[in-house]
């Protein structure tokens, strides 16, 4: 019987800390849920599907390289402090399995794990601020999303190129912003793109341009810096990724770290109890 293979999230950090060390052209592209019901054709929450959305979607799903390194929110292994709304796989899980498989009869069912930044920043943030010093902070990059600079430079380094898009259904304008992306794709050596389902079209873009460039899909741990409660991970235990921060952004406030504290305590009888 035909099944998805999801890796760990330390599994996935490891491949990719591999892979960079080694290779100029290496892509990180995250499907969710929502990407996996776009490809379905239903349009959701933040994001009006489209028949050009739903082909490009699908053209971004089935690239085939391995540096193009897939991540999806299917059969992902239960790990130390997962809980319901905290990483833990979607209720839909078997729906989302079953809707992949008619998209993948010729494609590898092994994939990598999508959360590997937002669970590692929560549960081993050192591993997390380890990575971003070495392979992400230092290059000559492009973002791509709706977060201000100022907030993004706190948690990528510096911001080379920045090019805005709008927060909900940013692929109906992308022919407004995708020439920005063009013109400067070149001169960069990273691109981070945080655009929802825009993002995985971005990718896939930029990868048949056959380009020496890295791209990350980070997804929503910009939000938590950010401040935005857009996940409920980030509402129990965004906090947290306080510590991937350099040390002159990481928050110093005393009121401010004895809430922090008082929410690890919450969420571990949080746990407890469910």
């Amino acid at each position: 019987m035909r099944k998805i293979n999801t890796k760990t999230t330390l599994e996935t950090i490891a491949y990719l800390d591999s892979k960079l060390n080694y290779d100029k052209r290496v892509f990180f592209v995250r499907f969710g849920d929502g990407e996996v019901f776009d490809m379905m054709g239903r349009s959701r929450r933040n994001q009006v599907n489209s028949p050009e959305l739903i082909k490009e979607m699908t053209e971004a799903f089935s690239i085939q390289h391995p540096n193009y390194i897939k991540a999806i929110a299917i059969n992902m292994p239960n790990e130390k402090g997962m809980s319901e709304g905290v990483f833990a796989n979607y209720s839909f899980n078997a729906e989302l399995e079953n809707a992949i498989l008619k998209f993948s009869d010729n494609l590898s069912l092994d994939f990598y794990n999508p959360i590997t930044f937002h669970y590692l920043s929560v549960f081993k943030p050192k591993l997390v601020y380890a990575f971003l010093e070495k392979h992400i902070r230092p290059k000559k990059k492009m973002f791509v999303g709706n977060t201000d600079k100022e907030s993004a430079e706190k948690l990528y380094g510096k911001i080379d190129y920045y090019i805005n898009v709008p927060p909900k259904s940013a692929y109906s304008t992308i022919d407004d912003w995708w020439p920005q992306i063009e013109k400067n794709c070149f001169n960069i050596e990273l691109a981070i793109i945080s655009a929802g389902a825009a993002t995985k079209v971005v990718a896939k873009r930029l990868w048949n341009k056959n380009l020496d460039i890295q791209l990350f899909d980070f997804g929503s741990i910009i939000d938590a810096i950010d401040g935005k409660v857009s996940r409920t991970w980030i509402r129990l235990v965004g906090h947290r990724v306080n510590k991937i921060l350099p040390k002159e952004f990481q928050e110093k406030s005393i009121t401010k770290r004895f809430i922090f504290a008082l929410k690890d305590i919450k969420y571990f009888f949080r746990r407890l109890i469910k």
